[in-house]
Formats: C-alpha cells, structure tokens, sequence
C-alpha cells in the first residue's frame, strides 16, 4: 500500500507546480522590460531622422544606450539575423513587383487571347 501511495505522490507533484514571484522580482522584471521599451523607441526615433547620422554614428549610439540602459543583448539582431531578414525583405518585394508588373500587363495578355480566339 505504501508503494502505491508514493506513486500517487509523485503523479500529483508531476500534476502541478506552484511558482511564487515576489513583488521585487515583478518589479525587476517591469523595469526591464520597460527599459526595453524605452530602447526600441530610441531606436525607432534614431531611424526616422536619418539626418541625424550626420551628427551621431547610429551604431555607436545604439551600442552605447544598450550598454547604458543594460538592454539584454540577446534581444540585439545578429549580423546573420540582419542578412536573412533583409533578404525577406527583398524577396517580398520582388515579389510585390512582379505582381504590378502582372496586373499592368494583364489588359495586354487579355487582349491578345481574345484576339487569338477570334482568329480560331
């Protein structure tokens, strides 16, 4: 009976875990998370006035607000991440290109089907 019991013990601690968070590490976690926020608007207002690059290297700037408002530099895109994600951009627009030249070209492909079909 005693086998049993252990064994109903162990199925209710795989059943449920509690975590308890204190309010200090909650605030902890706001905080960063608020700094995060804070660094993506820099970023955000950095590349929105591009005449700005005239006065401040937007890199340097970048790496030292980072490095200031101790940003994770996990959330930081790697050089690999940048590259694919432009890549994405790219392809989606040739793909947004081939697409118009599509539609302007379908009045043409449309005119000469019904052509050919009279012709037949």
């Amino acid at each position: 009976m005693n086998g049993e019991l252990a064994d109903a013990n162990s199925i209710n601690d795989l059943l449920y875990s509690i975590e308890v968070i204190s309010l200090m590490t909650m605030a902890v976690k706001a905080d960063e998370l608020q700094r995060a926020v804070q660094y993506v608007e820099l970023t955000n207002a950095l590349f929105e006035m591009p005449h700005t690059g005239k006065a401040v290297n937007h890199e340097r700037m970048l790496e030292h607000a980072r490095m200031a408002m101790m940003i994770d530099p996990t959330l930081i895109p790697t050089a690999e991440e940048l590259q694919a994600q432009q890549s994405q951009e790219n392809q989606e627009m040739m793909a947004q290109m081939a697409g118009q030249a599509a539609i302007r070209a379908a009045p043409q492909l449309v005119q000469a089907a019904g052509i050919e079909q009279v012709a037949a």
